[in-house]
């Protein structure tokens, strides 16, 4: 990405990736489903080519 002088940004790249992601939830010892904590965590990733 690029800014300009009046600030805007640009994309001046793109790049495509690969991701493999695994979701996990912490418990925040309450009886409340809804204080727990949905969290993610990359396993795998890689750069694909154009």
């Amino acid at each position: 990405m690029k800014q300009t002088s009046s600030g805007q940004l640009t994309v001046t790249a793109e790049q495509r990736q690969q991701v493999m992601l695994e979701r996990y939830v912490t418990n925040r010892g309450t009886a409340n489903a809804a204080d727990d904590e949905v969290r993610f965590r990359v396993v795998y990733s890689r750069n694909l080519t154009p």
